[in-house]
């Protein structure tokens, strides 16, 4: 259902960043698509960025004021750290374990959550906080050299419509994904979503990760309207991860913020051209060409957002929450169904017609779909739930016989 409103907020696409909370639970991957590639022009040859009425700045200008940190290398201290509480736990299990649990302890280094603690791994060791995104880049260096197989993670969240109407907020979230040698994986996180508002999930290579470290300072820079080093963070992010859709967009926002309205429609149909669902390139470009006067364009892309909504399962459960919450079950019914029809892979759509169904006191019906809840869960934690539901709906249906 519904998930907590400190995360109905852009994390990708405008203004967003990257949190975390420190969990360690078993997780199973779901299902992704094979990589596709699309060509993307050469980021030397983007457009330079009007700062002011009589200078610009080329990309190779911009691009030479950025640094490139060493995101995820140790000092000694660091080092000293894994030596002393996690390296002598021959057990690849407890090693992770005692990681997640040393870093966590007051009692020993006491690693707090802040929104605001970008960084690298050492920045967040020696500070003693981090955001999700420095977190990953403290635990992926570290787990390494523990002996672990580590990879950043990204996370896609359900989108919420309930807040933006007909605009499409894309949520992303970073963790850590721990391999080990029986191939069971684990999920190490500073700020965890709540699990059903996960849609999505896929490992990112450490380059496509040090693009979300230079991506979250743009978008810093420009939420303090200063474009130019905006500008520059935002071409090293597309320069480590030209791939990401995401990144095409908020370059997009940078061109925008200086006036630039044919180099940030191009930089958003670079996104569409990656991904053609990419709903917030949908959205921008709509608020791009309303602002611009052109009602033509401002029509085609208000039809193709609203097509778009149409499309997304999500738009559906949205509606069907609304429905349940003003006792409209029937209705509630009719929506989730919807969904289901668009995507019938995920199983808190199950899940979420089963309780309907109790609500409506019909329990034959509720187990049927917490049955098939159960079959499509890839979360143990999602089954032991769905399964606890059928087992108390199976005992209190026998019970009324």
């Amino acid at each position: 259902m519904r998930y907590p409103a400190m995360w109905r907020r852009f994390m990708a696409i405008q203004y967003g960043r990257f949190r975390t909370r420190l969990l360690l639970s078993t997780l199973v991957l779901l299902a992704g698509c094979a990589a596709t590639f699309t060509p993307v022009p050469a980021v030397n040859s983007l457009d330079a960025l009007q700062v002011s009425a009589d200078r610009k700045v080329t990309p190779e200008q911009a691009l030479a004021n950025i640094e490139l940190p060493a995101l995820i290398e140790l000092n000694d201290d660091m080092r000293d750290w894994v030596d002393r509480y996690v390296r002598s736990a021959r057990n690849p299990r407890t090693r992770l374990e005692l990681l997640h649990s040393s870093l966590r302890s007051g009692a020993l280094h006491g690693l707090d959550y802040d929104v605001d603690a970008d960084g690298s791994a050492q920045q967040a060791f020696v500070n003693g906080k981090a955001n999700c995104l420095a977190y990953a880049n403290l635990l992926v260096g570290m787990a390494r050299y523990a002996g672990l197989d580590a990879d950043y993670q990204l996370l896609t969240l359900r989108p919420d419509f309930s807040r933006f109407g007909t605009r499409v907020a894309v949520q992303q979230h970073v963790n850590v994904l721990v391999t080990l040698r029986d191939s069971s994986r684990y999920s190490v996180d500073l700020d965890p979503p709540p699990r059903d508002a996960v849609s999505a999930s896929r490992a990112l290579k450490d380059r496509e990760a040090f693009a979300l470290y230079h991506n979250n300072l743009a978008m810093n820079y420009l939420r303090s309207d200063d474009l130019e080093p905006a500008y520059g963070h935002a071409l090293q992010a597309l320069s480590l991860s030209p791939q990401s859709e995401f990144l095409w967009i908020n370059l997009g926002v940078v061109y925008s913020r200086s006036g630039q309205i044919s180099a940030s429609a191009q930089s958003y149909h670079q996104a569409l051209a990656l991904n053609p669902d990419a709903g917030s390139a949908m959205n921008n470009l709509l608020v791009l060409h309303s602002r611009a006067g052109d009602t033509r364009q401002a029509d085609y892309w208000e039809q193709a957002v609203a097509d778009h909504q149409q499309r997304n399962p999500y738009y559906y459960v949205s509606l069907g929450e609304a429905a349940a919450l003003n006792g409209e079950l029937d209705e509630a019914l009719v929506h989730y169904q919807e969904a289901i029809a668009r995507k019938d892979s995920d199983p808190e759509f199950y899940f979420s017609i089963a309780r309907l169904y109790l609500e409506l006191q019909q329990p034959q019906l509720s187990i049927e779909y917490a049955e098939k809840a159960i079959e499509h869960a890839v979360l143990m934690q999602q089954r032991r739930e769905y399964e606890a539901f059928l087992s108390q709906l199976t005992d209190a249906t026998l019970a009324a016989l």
